[in-house]
Formats: structure tokens, sequence, C-alpha cells
């Protein structure tokens, strides 16, 4: 009897070794074809990185040839689709492997420096602005520092100086310049009404009852964008009579007046309103941060914006 019990039990623990060693044998076939399938994936995605690397680096070489607006137009779309590729961390690879992620890694590098250069050219050409108060509507109030604007029910005492809007709640921005960024000439009317037009000396998007993008054309052009604008950027090519509009938030172009006769400096132009008895939220002129240029915000009732040259 004690002899069978032993044989039972070491028959028991012999079947139970043969079912470890078959799961272990499947888990490392598992373990093998994870591998294979891992090292095939990363050598595809690697190629696909390559590939896209290739063709953005021919498009960067050809806009650096391209004049800065057009370069502007869409660099927010290449720059998304630079950041997001990502290069995987190391491992032990073998040869071939090894020297696709090296020139994967250069022409990351490459890129990554060509970026860096596009993007310190852009910041030449920025200028830091400010509200100038000598030109602002009285029921406007700005902030100490001048970069922010609200509109207020009550009129402030102001002297009604030439510079001063006086029927309609607009401000200027300073300093006045003729080759950087802007949107209206220096010597548009500021008393009584007028229309914000090309031919009055105005070149300006507009939101209307915080939901309708309109650029002051004449006549107006309806702008169909999908997401409201937060932040805005102002682009001025004085010589070649063009003023563009960027989404900065989603890094892409607006609208571009084409055409423009300048007959002296332009300013940065600003104009707050209210609708439906609400007052329009403050606009805050942002600090610079690379290609954005010069920045502001415009908080919500509903209709927010911010503003970049």
């Amino acid at each position: 009897m004690e002899r069978e019990k032993i044989v039972w039990e070491f028959e028991q623990l012999y079947h139970s070794l043969k079912e470890h060693e078959y799961r272990l044998l499947a888990r490392l076939e598992e373990l093998d074809l994870a591998i294979y399938n891992s090292i095939n994936g990363a050598i595809t995605q690697f190629s696909c990185n390559i590939s896209h690397l290739s063709s953005l680096i021919a498009q960067l070489e050809e806009k650096q040839q391209q004049p800065t607006r057009e370069l502007l137009q869409d660099i927010g779309d290449t720059l998304s689709r630079a950041e997001r590729i990502r290069i995987p961390e190391p491992w032990i690879t073998p040869p071939d492997l090894q020297e696709k992620i090296h020139i994967f890694a250069q022409k990351c590098l490459f890129l990554t420096e060509s970026l860096k250069k596009m993007q310190s050219d852009m910041e030449k050409i920025q200028v830091d602005v400010t509200l100038d108060p000598d030109t602002a509507y009285p029921s406007l109030i700005l902030s100490d520092n001048l970069r922010q604007v609200r509109y207020s029910y009550l009129q402030q005492d102001l002297p009604d100086n030439p510079e001063r809007f006086n029927l309609f709640p607009c401000v200027l921005g300073s300093p006045c310049f003729i080759w950087t960024i802007g949107v209206c000439e220096d010597s548009v009317c500021r008393k009584g009404g007028v229309t914000s037009a090309p031919q009055n000396g105005f070149w300006a998007v507009s939101l209307w009852y915080g939901k309708e993008y309109w650029a002051l054309t004449s006549p107006m052009t309806a702008l169909p964008l999908r997401t409201p604008l937060q932040r805005v950027g102002i682009f001025l090519d004085y010589d070649a009579g063009e003023v563009s509009f960027y989404n900065v938030t989603e890094r892409c172009h607006t609208f571009t007046f084409s055409h423009a006769t300048f007959c002296g400096p332009v300013r940065p132009y600003f104009s707050l309103s209210y609708s439906g008895g609400k007052s329009a939220a403050p606009l805050i002129i942002c600090p610079m941060s690379g290609i954005d240029g010069f920045s502001g915000h415009v908080g919500s009732h509903g209709h927010s914006m911010e503003t970049s040259p």
C-alpha cells in the first residue's frame, strides 16, 4: 500500500511537472512571437517615421526659400506633425536596425535644428505691443500695465484730444510702426462714425454675437472657423501690402488681406463693445512666445479671443 501511494504521488508530480513544462513552452513561444512582432513593428514604425521625416525635411528646405508670410501660413501644421514623432527607448537591436535608428536620429536632429533656426528667425520680427491710453474711447478701462482693456457703462472724464476715438469703443496699440504688426493706419478717422474696412484704413477680423467670425472686407467675408478664436496672431508685410491673421492656438492660417495700399505708419487696432446687455470680456495682450508674435486674450461671455502678431 505504501509503495502504491508513493507511485501515485510520483505520477501526480510527473503530470504536474509536464503540465508546467507545456505551459512554460507555450509562454516561451508567445514571448518569442511577441519579440518578433515587436521588432517587426519597430522596423515598420521606424521606416514610417524616417519617411515622414524625409518628407518634413524636404518641405522645410522648400519653405526656407519662401517669403516669411507664406512660410507662416502652414508652419503650424509642419510643427505639429514633427512634434507627433517620438523616438522609442533604445534596446539591443540587429546592426541593420541600428543603422536605421542612427539615420532616424540624425534626421530628427536636423529637423530640430531647422525648427530652432526657424523659430529664431520668427522672433526677430516680433514687436512688444501695449495699448495707447491717448487713443482709448472713454468707456474703455485700461489696466496699469496697458495690456488689458475692458468695457464700462460709465464713461471716464478724459480730454477729447485728436487721437481719441469719441464714438466707437476702440483703442490703438503702441508703438506706431511701418514694418511689423498692425491692422489700421495711424491716420484713421477717430471722430464720429467710420466703417472698419480697408478703404478706410482698417484691416481687421471681428466676432459677432459670440459665434460669427468675419473679415472686415468690403463686403464682409464670413470666416467658417471650426473652433473659437482664443488667440489671434497678426502678421503685417508692409512692402507686400498684406495683413494676415492666424489662429495661434490651432497654429493655422485664418485670413489674409491682400493688395493693401498703406499711406503711412500702421498700428495695432482693437475694438470692444457689448451685446445683449453684457459688455465684452477683457482683451489681454499676451507675452510673445516663439512664432506667436504680439498676442492678446479676450475673456468670455461666450466670446473669447487672444491676439498675437
